[in-house]
C-alpha cells in the first residue's frame, strides 16, 4: 500500500522530497508459511506474476532502467506542478491534461488522485467522520453485508495486499465498504465497488481511499454513484452509449454482434461497473484512472473502443458462445495495456456522440427509470 498523505491541495517542496518508490518489477516478497519462508514473485503493482491476466512478467535490465529513469523525470515535474496545484490547472490546464495522459509517476499517483478529486475539502468538512462510521453498531442490511463479505474475497485474490483470509487489505477493504454503506445508504453496497476501492487502497492509506471513493461517487467529471445505484440507472445508459459508440467506430465487428445475436451489454457491463479494474493489466487500469478522474467518461469508452479494435480479428471468427467466452477467459490476457491505452486517444470520439446517445437513452427511460 502507498502511503501517500494528503493534508492540503497545495505543497511545498519539503512535502514532497521523499515519494514513495515504486515496486520494482519481479520483486521478491517473502511470508512465513507453515515456518517456511516462501518466495512470492510480484510485478510492480504487487500482483503475483503467475497470475496470466495481469501479464506479470521480467522487465529485461535495459527496459527497466529506461522505464525508471522515465519515471524518474516525470516525478521531478510533477513534484514542481504538485507545489503550486492550483495555479498550473487554472493557467495551464492543457499542460496538466497532457501530463496526465502520459501517465502519473506511479510513487506519487495516490497523492495525486487525492489531490485531483479534491480529498483535502471533503475530510476538512467532514472530521472524524469516517472514524465515527466504522464505530457505529448499526449494520447495513444483511443482503449488504452478505454481498460486501462474499466480495471481500473475491477482490484481487492474486494480489499481495488481499490473497491472504484476513490480510491488513481485506480488512481495511471491509471497514470500508461497510463505513460507505452506511454513509450513503441508498446505495448501500453493489458489485464493481469492491474492486474500485481496492484499487485506492493499493495507493493511499485507508481513511484517504473512503474520500476518494465518496469523491468519484458523487462528485464532477466521474459521478459513478449513479452506477450502483438500485436499478443501475447509470450502467444502463453507460452500456447504451457504448453500444453506439460501437456501431459507429466498429461497423464490421458491429454487424457480427448483430449477426451472433451478440448484446454489447454481455461483455460491456463488467467492464464499465468495474471501470476494467476486474482483470485488465494494470498498467493499463491505472493510465485510465489518471485520465478518468481529471477528464471524465469519455476515457473509459475510449478504452473499451480500443480494446475491442485491437481484439477484432479475434472476435469476428467467433460464433455466439464461443465469442462471449473469448470476452470472459482470453481477451484480458492478449491486451497490451499501455498499446491499447495510447491507441484509444487515435479514436475520434465526439462529446456530441456521446450526449446523443444519452439523450436517446433518457428518452426511452420511464418517469420512474423503467423503460416506456
Amino acid at each position: 500500500m502507498k502511503n501517500d498523505t494528503l493534508d492540503s491541495g497545495t505543497f511545498s517542496q519539503n512535502d514532497l522530497e521523499n515519494p514513495n518508490e515504486t515496486e520494482d518489477d519481479g520483486s521478491d516478497l517473502t511470508r512465513d508459511s507453515d515456518q517456511r519462508e516462501e518466495t512470492i514473485k510480484c510485478d510492480r503493482y504487487g500482483f503475483l506474476v503467475s497470475d496470466q491476466n495481469r501479464q506479470g512478467r521480467e522487465v529485461l535490465p535495459n527496459v527497466k532502467t529506461k522505464r525508471l529513469h522515465i519515471e524518474s523525470s516525470r516525478t521531478k515535474k510533477w513534484l514542481k506542478m504538485l507545489g503550486d496545484w492550483e495555479r498550473y490547472v487554472a493557467r495551464k490546464p492543457q499542460k496538466v491534461k497532457r501530463r496526465i495522459r502520459k501517465g502519473v509517476p506511479d510513487s506519487l499517483r495516490g497523492l495525486v488522485w487525492n489531490v485531483i478529486s479534491g480529498i483535502k475539502t471533503l475530510k476538512s468538512e467532514n472530521p472524524e467522520l469516517y472514524t465515527q462510521l466504522c464505530a457505529r453498531n448499526d449494520s447495513p442490511s444483511a443482503s449488504v453485508h452478505d454481498t460486501i463479505e462474499a466480495d471481500i474475497h473475491r477482490t484481487f485474490p492474486l494480489h499481495v495486499m488481499f490473497r491472504e483470509l484476513g490480510s491488513s487489505g481485506q480488512l481495511c477493504l471491509r471497514r470500508i465498504l461497510h463505513a460507505y454503506s452506511r454513509y450513503d445508504s441508498e446505495v448501500g453496497y453493489c458489485q464493481g465497488m469492491g474492486f474500485v476501492t481496492a484499487t485506492f487502497l493499493m495507493y493511499m492509506p485507508e481513511e484517504d481511499a473512503f474520500w476518494q471513493l465518496v469523491a468519484v461517487m458523487n462528485r464532477d467529471p466521474t459521478n459513478l454513484r449513479g452506477l450502483y445505484l438500485p436499478g443501475l440507472p447509470l450502467a444502463r445508459q453507460a452500456m447504451h452509449v457504448f453500444e453506439g459508440l460501437i456501431k459507429i467506430h466498429e461497423k464490421k465487428l458491429y454487424r457480427h454482434f448483430v449477426q451472433e445475436n451478440i448484446a454489447p451489454s454481455m461483455f460491456s457491463q463488467n467492464w464499465l461497473m468495474c471501470l476494467f479494474t476486474y482483470n485488465f493489466s494494470f498498467d493499463m487500469v491505472t493510465r485510465l484512472w489518471d485520465v478518468f478522474l481529471f477528464e471524465g467518461w469519455k476515457i473509459v469508452y475510449r478504452t473499451g473502443l480500443s480494446i475491442l479494435h485491437a481484439t477484432e480479428t479475434h472476435l469476428i471468427q467467433k460464433e455466439f458462445e464461443t465469442c462471449l467466452m473469448f470476452f470472459r477467459t482470453t481477451l484480458p490476457s492478449l491486451i497490451d495495456g499501455a498499446r491499447v491505452f495510447q491507441d484509444s486517444f487515435k479514436i475520434p470520439l465526439k462529446i456530441k456522440d456521446i450526449q446523443n446517445l444519452e439523450k436517446e437513452f433518457q428518452q426511452m427511460e420511464g418517469p420512474n427509470g423503467s423503460r416506456k
